[in-house]
């Protein structure tokens, strides 16, 4: 990211009816659950909100939102959609959002700075905000307005770092050696399938195979592909496929739907050139409802043969060809998938008790299997399982019993490569691992990510620095998107620019407030930067969130990771500073 969106950090919280709205993290929070919005969403909404009861003309919001002039009717419309379903369907606000026929829009809600004793924590607000967020003063009602003001202009600002690949940085994203030259590959979407007549009680049908049609046309040489953490918000009857495509930055949308008549499955499948405003295929099929798989092999075949000039057979790969297709395992799979966008404890449990029905219903589906050994490396990397020494070796034996039957799956390959370099403390096998994952899949941001870190601590921080921020400008509605603002502070820090460092951390706590790790490492660059009394703070933070995780956790993990210090400071030397810092008495 660059610096105009990390200074979004500052932006101040509000409360619209019990809602959180957290503009520097994008976030929006409730008894419900929390939601990430695209950064013009967030703006549309801080604009709103500004004034609360009173008309905004189209034409005023078009200005706020769109500075350069680039803005239209229709992409406007689609932000509206987008917050109207998000504030319904994820925080229970009905018809906040209301329409003014050929006038513009209003914001019908109560809007106001958040109490830290009351309206904050009820809508489950974030540590970090009460610390480190302006927010944690009740201030006067009056300044809100300037607040807003300053609000949309640093989203507006910040949107050119968070909507994907802007002009400027388009051609030098590399997230392997496998991407020299940006420029010829083809850029596309998946949007969500919606659902027709049969199916509105199996919504996980048309999610999964979005989902799914993602993950393979990624594997497709020469493709960027929208990750689905993105596309998924894009849901629903309203969708502006012309709008979609700018917003992603793609060529090419897919778009379908999806209905039941008695046995059948039926599925209409549209792609298009959105640059040149054509058609380019569409087709209609009827298949049995236990061919699913095949179907989605089939469409992925005919999509990548109708953009693709030349493509070898061998490129396109098969959905899921080595399972037979279960509609209750599918369905297991698909929540469990669904629960990945809600990184913390709670949903890592859920996930494991969806995987393990599946595997009771079928102990041989590869999905699953894979699934869960995926699954368990992450609960042992990320301290959420109940006992490590029994997960990492089972999740080590999952994982190349997987490797053994499908070598070539990148999620298997990465999730590996995760295991060796956090568990095993072997970078190099991770590397090469990881290597071989985005050789396959160039699309996964994760693996990119983690192959930045990993640079980084091998002495090409710029290397590593650049992998890791074209992954926050690609997937920026990833459910790990915290973790990599921690991995871009342990890069800065190990150049020396400890006062970026901090804020990235500062911004790792905003995006995922609940992983003690992003605290200690937050507290490490404040001692270093001699905060001491902020550290301090810090810590406490993380000490209230898990009490199991402190300060030798977080020193093992880094030593695991191959943290190699600061210049002109060892890896043990920056541990004892901080040990010393946190220790030490504050007037």
């Amino acid at each position: 990211m660059n610096d105009t969106a990390s200074s979004t950090f500052a932006l101040e919280a509000f409360v619209i009816d019990g809602v959180l709205v957290e503009p520097s993290a994008l976030r929006l929070s409730s008894s419900m659950g929390q939601t990430t919005l695209e950064p013009k969403v967030m703006a549309l909404l801080v604009a709103l909100s500004q004034k609360p009861g009173e008309l905004w003309q189209r034409n005023e919001l078009l200005g706020a939102i769109w500075a350069n002039g680039s803005g239209s009717d229709e992409g406007l419309s689609r932000l509206v959609s987008l917050l109207r379903k998000t504030l319904a369907s994820d925080h229970g606000l009905e018809n906040t959002v209301k329409t003014i026929p050929k006038l513009g829009y209003r914001l019908d809600a109560s809007v106001e700075l958040p109490d830290p004793e009351g309206t904050a924590k009820q809508a489950a607000a974030s540590p970090a905000i009460e610390a480190i967020g302006p927010g944690n003063a009740v201030a006067a009602q009056s300044r809100l307005s300037r607040i807003h003001v300053f609000i949309v202009a640093a989203l507006v600002l910040a949107g050119i770092a968070f909507i994907w690949f802007p002009q400027d940085n388009r051609n030098s994203v590399n997230a392997a050696s496998q991407i020299a030259n940006n420029q010829a590959r083809i850029s596309l979407a998946v949007l969500p399938i919606e659902l027709m007549k049969g199916v509105e009680d199996r919504p996980f049908l048309a999610e999964g195979m979005t989902r799914d049609l993602t993950a393979a046309l990624s594997q497709v040489s020469n493709a960027w592909v929208a990750p689905y953490s993105s596309t998924r918000l894009l849901s629903g009857n309203m969708v502006d496929a012309v709008a979609a495509a700018e917003d992603l930055d793609v060529q090419y949308v897919i778009t379908g739907a999806m209905g039941v008549q008695g046995d059948l499955l039926i599925l209409r499948i549209d792609l298009a050139d959105m640059i040149d405003n054509r058609q380019i295929w569409s087709k209609r099929f009827a298949r049995p409802l236990d061919s699913f798989y095949e179907l989605e092999d089939e469409i992925v075949r005919e999509i990548s043969t109708s953009i693709f000039s030349e493509i070898q057979a061998s490129e396109i790969a098969s959905v899921s060809s080595r399972d037979e297709f279960d509609l209750s395992v599918y369905e297991l799979l698909q929540k469990a998938e669904s629960e990945r966008y809600a990184y913390g404890r709670e949903p890592a449990m859920r996930i494991v008790s969806y995987l393990r029905r599946a595997l009771a219903i079928d102990p041989d589906n590869y999905s699953s299997r894979a699934a869960m050994a995926i699954q368990l490396a992450q609960n042992v990397i990320s301290g959420f399982s109940d006992d490590p020494a029994r997960d990492a070796p089972l999740a080590l034996r999952y994982l190349d019993e997987m490797r053994a039957i499908a070598p070539n799956d990148p999620k298997v390959l990465t999730s590996s490569a995760m295991v060796q370099y956090y568990i095993n403390g072997d970078m190099q096998q991770a590397r090469g691992l990881l290597e071989q994952s985005l050789a396959i899949d160039p699309n996964e941001p994760h693996a990119a990510v983690v192959l930045g870190l990993i640079r980084c601590y091998s002495g090409q921080a710029d290397a590593g620095l650049t992998l890791i921020r074209n992954a926050e400008v690609r997937a920026p509605r990833d459910p790990r998107y915290g973790i990599w603002a921690w991995f871009r502070g342990a890069c800065q820090s190990v150049q020396g620019d400890l006062e970026s460092a901090e804020r990235a951390a500062d911004e790792a706590i905003l995006r995922n407030p609940n992983y003690p790790a992003f605290y200690f490492a937050s507290a490490s660059f404040k001692c270093l930067l001699g905060k001491n009394k902020q550290a301090q703070d810090t810590v406490r933070l993380a000490a209230r969130l898990d009490s199991a995780f402190g300060q030798q956790d977080y020193e093992r993990l880094l030593s695991t990771a191959g943290f190699p210090g600061t210049p002109g400071k060892s890896r043990n030397e920056v541990f004892r500073q901080m040990r010393t810092c946190l220790a030490s008495d504050i007037e």
